[in-house]
């Protein structure tokens, strides 16, 4: 490395630590840009304010990401700022079953697919999910009567099998004839 190098670089390293009257960082604009590419800027962090009707503004920046209505029988509605919606709802049925369902509006074809959608009922609950896939979980009893969870997932089918022929295998040892809801937990 030569000594005309080396002042080349301590002439952009002056340049960049030079301060302008404007407040930016050097007074050439290619060091500037060059600078400014290259160095990690903090990311703000988004902040949520409650408006008085119960709903949310979500900002990040300053600038307004997301607004999201007040939940309302178990429905609640976020918009955001690159046209799509978020629908959430949670229901109860008659029969004591659970349903939560999210749906996604794609902001390019109006299309509002179900991306998430779960049911639970007292030991039992299932899940389907457009990324995740399909899964269950059921609480129940092992041979010897004692509590143990069934998780069956369908991205692992191998484990799904074994899950499956272990819970029909210890409900068939736990039910009996007379009490059909023996080795079920009572439900």
């Amino acid at each position: 490395m030569k000594i005309s190098d080396l002042e080349g670089i301590a002439s952009t390293v002056k340049q960049v630590l030079e301060v302008a009257p404007t407040g930016t960082v050097g007074t050439n604009p290619t060091v500037n840009n060059t600078i400014n590419t290259k160095m990690a800027k903090p990311q703000p962090k988004p902040v949520i304010q409650r408006t008085g009707a119960g709903g949310s503004v979500t900002t990040v920046g300053g600038a307004e990401i997301a607004r999201s209505t007040p939940k309302i029988g178990g429905m609640q509605t976020t918009s955001y700022a690159d046209g799509s919606e978020k629908i959430a709802t949670n229901t109860t049925t008659g029969s004591g079953v659970n349903i939560s369902q999210t749906r996604v509006t794609d902001p390019t074809t109006g299309n509002t697919p179900v991306t998430n959608t779960s049911m639970s009922s007292g030991p039992f609950s299932a899940n389907m999910d457009k990324n995740k896939g399909a899964s269950m979980s059921y609480q129940g009893f092992d041979s010897k009567g004692k509590p143990t969870s069934y998780n069956v997932k369908q991205a692992d089918p191998k484990n799904a099998k074994k899950e499956l022929s272990r819970m029909q295998s210890n409900l068939n040892k736990n039910m009996s004839s007379t009490d059909p809801y023996k080795g079920t937990g009572g439900y």
